[in-house]
């Protein structure tokens, strides 16, 4: 997978952020879909709960389709994956930008390291998609 430097970058900042969320607790454990955009001028921050995390990730998707117009964007979330016949935590990031290419979804594992000691991360994250269609 050849996927460009500026999407890798902007997602390793959305996992950082969505990955300080978890530690700090979020929502019972998890946290909101989150949207991170980089127009250049600074990276903008809106979060969007919902009943439960589809609703504030569709909200999100909404967000991105409606506001963002150049730059590149991410939207994090709290999600999980099929690995080993079975289902693991892990915070989910899908990113797109203005070069008309396609986006990626990349993921972390986490496990929750005990009540009062936070978040135990996987080393790295994977790309699991490198063909996702634009959000904007």
């Amino acid at each position: 997978m050849d996927v460009p430097e500026r999407l890798l970058a902007h997602a390793s900042v959305a996992l950082e952020d969505a990955a300080a969320m978890l530690s700090l607790g979020g929502r019972g454990g998890s946290f909101p879909p989150t949207v991170l955009t980089d127009s250049g001028h600074g990276v903008e921050r809106a979060r969007f709960v919902g009943d439960d995390n589809r609703i504030g990730l569709e909200q999100a998707r909404r967000h991105v389709r409606e506001t963002v117009r150049s730059g590149v964007v991410a939207i994090s979330w709290d999600g999980l994956l099929h690995l080993d016949g079975g289902k693991v935590d892990a915070i989910m990031v899908e990113v797109s930008d203005d070069g008309g290419g396609p986006g990626v979804l990349v993921a972390r594992c986490y496990r929750p390291a005990g009540r009062l000691r936070g978040l135990r991360l996987d080393d790295d994250a994977a790309v699991l998609e490198d063909d996702r269609p634009p959000m904007f």
